[in-house]
């Protein structure tokens, strides 16, 4: 058989209602009581369809992971971290879109802790992009840098939690301030 665009956009367009299927059952349970079956149900598909595009719910998991690794390398990477100070709102704003953007994604993996190695992966991969810019701007010891990113990338980690069991409430400007004054200046940020 021969693809045509609109079989890829056909084919796009299955590959999302799939991820977008699972993500929803994920909302409202645990990821080893999600079946290829309760997926499909919710998708409209055929078990057939799924396995044409996945080959396990695992490798559900692993795509949906790239993905979400694919825009915040894509945000780390277009961002100018030159200036940590300048490049810090700009950058802070683009991740709370992301996580608003794939908000049934973000809620289970930082709320339930569903998959403990992937949220390492996302602090390793924020903590080094903002240490190679400052080390590139500072005199500061290594040994510093890495423990200040770590409270800081921890940290906003923790805020995230917090704004996505609040519903996303604050608007993104609002989360990226409150992110922006307490990464530099602590808790004191907060009580003007």
């Amino acid at each position: 058989m021969i693809n045509t665009p609109a079989d890829g956009i056909n084919r796009d367009s299955t590959k999302k209602t799939i991820i977008d299927s699972y993500l929803a059952l994920l909302h409202k349970r645990n990821a080893d009581v999600c079946s290829v079956k309760d997926i499909c149900e919710k998708a409209g598909i055929h078990k057939s369809t799924f396995y044409r595009h996945f080959d396990s719910i695992s490798g559900l998991q692993q795509s949906i992971v790239a993905r979400v690794m694919e825009q915040l390398d894509k945000i780390l990477n277009d961002t100018d971290f030159s200036d940590f100070l300048c490049g810090r709102r700009e950058f802070l704003r683009k991740l709370s879109t992301e996580i608003k953007t794939n908000i049934l994604f973000y809620s289970k993996l930082v709320v339930v802790n569903h998959d403990v190695v992937f949220l390492s992966t996302i602090k390793s991969s924020i903590s080094r992009k903002l240490k190679e810019a400052t080390k590139k701007n500072t005199s500061i010891p290594e040994t510093r840098i890495n423990i200040f990113f770590n409270y800081v990338v921890s940290g906003t980690i923790a805020v995230y939690r917090e704004w996505i069991r609040g519903g996303c409430a604050e608007s993104i400007d609002d989360i990226a301030t409150v992110l922006e004054g307490i990464s530099s200046n602590g808790f004191a940020s907060m009580l003007n």
